[in-house]
């Protein structure tokens, strides 16, 4: 997946330059690179974008699935790459489930909550609720779709679209995104403890952890030929054995033109790297593939149905054809034929 982030500002550069249709619009930008037509869609095919509430951060990243990480590091070794740090990591993943999705240990206390026949209500909505745990910390996030003249990236087909999020980050953010606003001054006027997030989740939403997903993070710093740019890539290997890896660039207050650039340089880094080879289209994220491993008829169907995802996208050849048919009704000309490895 390539993507971007950004904590949210309330007039946003970046909405115009990921709404493109056309490779050419991010990668483009000498002939080069124009001639790899087929290698840019296919990154285009996995373009999102995040905007981080009330900051001015910026993040665009590729994300590919690898199977062996030694492979990896020595490709990025080869090109100035250094492992920086590994982390271990607890993510734990929210949303309202039935009671026999409910991890175990908070199966108890989730029989209290209200009796509601909605199910999987934020993954319907393509929003990622979760609280991840390091050795030294627990920060709660929350990824949800942008909100651009009235519609999201779920309004775009699936072959066209740029995944555009917002992403709210702590207990307060979070609180004013879901509605969970406290009184701040209840406790000291009535002696009462105000209830945590998790019981607010719950006791207000019917919402309560579904997974518990840990990985090992690899970081590896990349030296960028951008100077404005500080790029890295991060390993992940998660616990149920899906590997994914995310080339990062992160900037600040980054314009149009920063992003035709960043956009060309990941492509060519991709490309000198030959982590090129490893791009699947419409990858899944983490969550994502453990929901395909252990509840694909239930929580990840409501992906399908919803039309967040379509598997049948992961195949090259089927990608490629909805792509080209995509580009005949708009008039353009249609990809070039996939080089041979």
């Amino acid at each position: 997946m390539y993507a971007a982030a950004r904590r949210f500002t309330s007039s946003s550069t970046l909405a115009s330059v990921y709404k493109a249709q056309s490779a050419k619009t991010l990668f483009a930008k000498n002939a080069k690179f124009s001639q790899h037509s087929n290698a840019n869609k296919q990154l285009m095919s996995q373009v999102g974008m995040v905007q981080k509430a009330f900051s001015h951060d910026v993040e665009i990243s590729v994300k590919f699935v690898y199977d062996d990480q030694n492979v990896v590091l020595e490709l990025l070794k080869e090109h100035g790459g250094k492992v920086e740090q590994t982390s271990n990591i607890n993510v734990t993943y929210f949303d309202n489930v039935p009671q026999d999705e409910v991890l175990p240990e908070a199966a108890e206390v989730a029989k209290d909550r209200p009796q509601t026949q909605e199910r999987y209500t934020m993954t319907a909505k393509d929003s990622w609720l979760l609280k991840e745990s390091t050795q030294d910390s627990i920060e709660w996030k929350c990824s949800y779709p942008n909100v651009e003249e009235g519609k999201t990236h779920l309004d775009q087909p699936l072959t066209a679209r740029v995944p555009m999020y917002q992403e709210a980050i702590g207990e307060r953010e979070i609180r004013r995104f879901l509605n969970l606003q406290q009184d701040m001054t209840a406790e000291a006027r009535t002696g009462t403890k105000l209830p945590s997030l998790d019981e607010d989740l719950r006791k207000r939403l019917s919402i309560v952890p579904f997974a518990k997903i840990d990985y090992t993070e690899t970081t590896v710093s990349v030296s960028p030929s951008i100077n404005y740019a500080n790029i890295n890539v991060t390993l992940r290997d998660a616990s149920f054995g899906y590997k994914l890896g995310t080339l990062k660039c992160s900037v600040q207050n980054i314009s149009r033109e920063m992003a035709d650039d960043l956009g060309v340089h990941l492509l060519r880094l991709f490309e000198s790297t030959k982590l090129n080879k490893l791009i699947q289209p419409h990858a899944r994220s983490i969550v994502e593939e453990y929901l395909y491993r252990t509840r694909q008829g239930t929580h990840y169907k409501t992906l399908l149905e919803a039309g967040i995802r379509d598997d049948k996208l992961m195949d090259p050849e089927t990608a490629r054809n909805e792509i080209n048919a995509m580009l005949e009704k708009q008039g353009k000309s249609p990809l070039a034929e996939p080089e041979e490895n």
